[in-house]
């Protein structure tokens, strides 16, 4: 234990002359490349696998290495978050604090979202990867999504009681972040109806969530969306921003299972969740992600931690969507005469 602290706190010095400039100055900067960071997480992992509980803060050090070789190591602090993997996976899905004193380096960052597999195998790491992908796809399609960041990770432990564990995450953009990009600020409404959201992007989400077949999320109980709204007038309905898409069915994991009320077998089977649209609302959103289409199918095939069966699976369940959206009759059928009217 006194090794590990004493080998970290020679990072925190060493972080004043190898942290980047450009990284400090920046918030975003950590969302802006693609290369996947390495990242070395040391806290008391009997705590984080065994408790698994939210009301818990702990501390941790964490250790950053950049592609371009810089190198920041700071103190921050950490607890568990979600639900069904909180509950279920070996390593939960964790929130990472980062504002732990006004000279932090990495303050800026607030507090960041890490997603990580739900097993130690090599299918829970390609499945973290599908759904990183799924992430990606929604930036191709609109700004107003959370950006992620490829980060492979070796958790160590404060005790040294554990053997270290290495494995692909991803963090998620901070919420405040994502509002500003697009000129807006976070706004917390309980059980607000869906059809109260802004129209016109809430008909974006509905086709988007029922291409890659994730129907896991609802806005009236705040389950895996965020609301962002203009900061000046006039006011407007609040855009919706969802999140984790484990239960997607282009993600498919073993452990996702479709809501009992949807009368499906498995995730795999689309159900459209959006509410009644006209032919003029949902043409301009079919045609952008057409248009959007050659973009996707790039990331995908192009994504080399991605194995070739996990690629030819993400493109072929997308072929059935773009074959379906080819025919007027079809888009008629699935997007507009069978909405949901409760």
């Amino acid at each position: 234990m006194r090794t590990a602290f004493v080998c970290l706190s020679l990072l925190l010095t060493l972080n004043i002359c190898l942290a980047s400039p450009r990284f400090a100055k920046d918030s975003l900067g950590i969302f802006k490349e693609e290369a996947a960071l390495n990242i070395i997480l040391t806290t008391n992992m009997k705590t984080l696998l065994s408790e698994k509980d939210k009301s818990i803060i702990q501390p941790a050090f964490i250790q950053v290495q950049f592609p371009d070789s810089s190198l920041i190591a700071e103190k921050i602090s950490l607890n568990v978050r979600g639900e069904y993997r909180r509950k279920h996976c070996y390593i939960p899905s964790l929130k990472l604090h980062f504002k732990t004193s006004d000279s932090s380096k990495l303050r800026k960052l607030k507090d960041l979202k890490l997603v990580c597999p739900c097993g130690n195998t090599t299918e829970d790491e390609q499945l973290l990867l599908k759904e990183y992908l799924v992430y990606k796809i929604y930036n191709l399609i609109t700004d107003r999504s959370f950006k992620v960041r490829l980060a492979k990770i070796t958790f160590t432990d404060t005790e040294n009681k554990r053997k270290a564990i290495t494995q692909y995450t991803f963090l998620i953009e901070d919420i405040d972040d994502v509002a500003s990009r697009n000129k807006c600020k976070e706004i917390k409404v309980d059980k607000l109806p869906t059809e109260n959201t802004n129209r016109e992007h809430t008909t974006l989400i509905n086709i988007f969530q029922y291409m890659i077949g994730n129907t896991d999320w609802a806005v009236p109980n705040n389950h895996n969306v965020k609301l962002i709204a203009p900061k000046k007038p006039p006011v407007i309905k609040p855009y919706i921003v969802p999140y984790d898409f484990d239960f997607a069915g282009i993600v498919n994991a073993y452990y996702a299972l479709p809501a009992p009320e949807l009368g499906t077998a498995s995730v795999r089977e689309r159900v459209y969740r959006g509410f009644p649209r006209t032919m003029d609302e949902v043409q301009p959103v079919i045609d952008l992600l057409k248009d959007r289409k050659e973009k996707i199918y790039q990331l995908i095939t192009e994504f080399s931690l991605l194995n070739d069966s996990n690629k030819k699976d993400m493109t072929r369940y997308l072929d059935e969507f773009y074959r379906l959206i080819s025919s007027k009759e079809n888009i008629q059928y699935e997007f507009i005469d069978n909405a949901r009217t409760q």
